[in-house]
């Protein structure tokens, strides 16, 4: 890892799918096995990376990684910015409310959109497009500190458009220019250097 501001279990868990789930139909759409990801919750509630198996563990750490987000005390769109989010519908609007939330926000969300985006790609496998990884990621990103049910789910469908739309354009939103990809190997390693991911 080599950013302060990605806590181990989103630089852990981002990593390991992004080496071993990139092709994986549902990724963070299935669930994993709850004991599990408790169990991998607790190592990294305790600042231990622990071991994570290859493929069988790719639903784990997905599920980890948004039992993470879900439980945060305030998510990394703050509250005071939610509304202002779902009001904006262009990159100027997006990229300067970025600009206005707390700079350890900017950058773990820079990393997480950035991974998004680049899963994104995979679609066509995996059946997880923008949309879909927005339906998954959105309600733990951008929520309201007090927000009866109906106004939740009238709200719905903005939430998963704005975050579809920060997926899409993440580059653009950030002011970071995409990094290019290495090259494959000759086993068709999908493995993407941390290095290649750009930091606000």
């Amino acid at each position: 890892q080599n950013n302060p501001n990605v806590p181990l279990v989103v630089w852990e868990c981002v990593e390991h799918v992004r080496q071993f789930g990139m092709k994986m139909e549902g990724v963070f759409r299935k669930s994993g096995v709850k004991d599990r990801i408790m169990a991998l919750k607790e190592a990294f509630d305790a600042g231990i990376a622990p071991k994570l198996n290859g493929e069988a563990d790719v639903h784990n750490a997905a599920g980890c990684l948004k039992l993470w987000l879900r439980e945060l005390p305030e998510p990394l769109i703050p509250f005071q910015n939610y509304k202002a989010f779902l009001n904006a519908s262009t990159v100027e609007e997006y990229s300067k409310l970025i600009k206005s939330i707390p700079t350890i926000n900017q950058e773990l969300l820079s990393y997480l959109c950035q991974f998004l985006e680049e899963l994104s790609t995979f679609h066509q496998i995996t059946r997880m497009h923008t949309k879909n990884i927005a339906l998954v990621f959105a309600p733990n990103l951008l929520r309201s500190e007090v927000e009866d049910p109906m106004e939740a789910f009238q709200n719905s469908d903005k939430k998963i458009d704005t975050f579809s739309n920060i997926i899409k354009d993440v580059y653009p939103i950030f002011r970071i220019k995409r990094k290019p990809k290495q090259e494959a190997s000759k086993s068709d390693d999908l493995r993407t250097s941390s290095s290649q991911i750009a930091f606000v």
